[in-house]
C-alpha cells in the first residue's frame, strides 16, 4: 500500500469513528450554539487587551448592538517571570489573564448569569531587544485573550444564559 493510500485509508477511518460516536457540530443549524448568535451585544472594559478580547467575542457571538443580552467584561492581567534568564539575558515570562463577565438581560437589566474564565501563555523577553521583546508582549497579549474568547464562549454553549420573560 502506498504513503497516499494510507493517508486516505487513515482519513476515511478518523471520519467513520467521528461518525460513529455520535459528533455533531456546537454551530450547526439547530444546535443550542446556533441559539447564541445574534443574541448577544459585547462591551469589554480595557485597553488594547480589552478592544482584542471584545472583537473575538464579537465575531464568534455576531454581536449585535440591538441584541436583547448584554455580555460585560472586565480583564486582568499579571507578568510574572517564568525563568531565570538564560544565555544571552533571555527571559522567559508568563503572562496570567482573567476575565470577568456577566450577562445582563437588557429588557431588565438583571444580571442573569455571571463568571470568570482564566489563561496564561508564556514569552520570551530579551535584555538587548526591546522591540522583540514588545512585539513577544503583544504576541502573547493576543493568545491570552483568543484564549479567554474561546474559555468564555465554551461556557456560554455549555451554559447557555436564561432570559427573564
Amino acid at each position: 500500500m502506498s504513503l497516499r493510500e494510507c493517508r486516505l485509508v487513515s482519513v476515511f477511518a478518523a471520519a467513520l469513528a467521528v461518525m460513529a460516536c455520535g459528533f455533531t457540530p456546537a454551530l450547526q443549524s439547530g444546535s443550542p450554539g446556533r441559539e447564541l448568535h445574534g443574541n448577544f451585544d459585547v462591551s469589554v472594559h480595557g485597553e488594547r487587551e480589552g478592544h482584542i478580547l471584545e472583537t473575538l467575542l464579537e465575531r464568534r457571538l455576531q454581536a449585535s448592538e440591538s441584541a436583547n443580552l448584554l455580555l460585560e467584561a472586565e480583564i486582568e492581567t499579571e507578568t510574572r517571570r517564568a525563568a531565570v534568564a538564560g544565555a544571552g539575558g533571555i527571559d522567559r515570562m508568563a503572562l496570567d489573564a482573567v476575565a470577568r463577565y456577566k450577562i445582563v438581560d437588557r429588557s431588565t437589566m438583571k444580571v442573569i448569569q455571571e463568571s470568570s474564565v482564566e489563561a496564561s501563555v508564556s514569552y520570551s523577553r530579551s535584555d538587548d531587544a526591546a522591540a522583540q521583546s514588545l512585539a513577544s508582549r503583544r504576541d502573547a497579549e493576543d493568545r491570552a485573550m483568543q484564549a479567554l474568547a474561546d474559555r468564555i464562549v465554551a461556557k456560554l454553549l455549555m451554559n447557555p444564559p436564561e432570559r427573564s420573560s
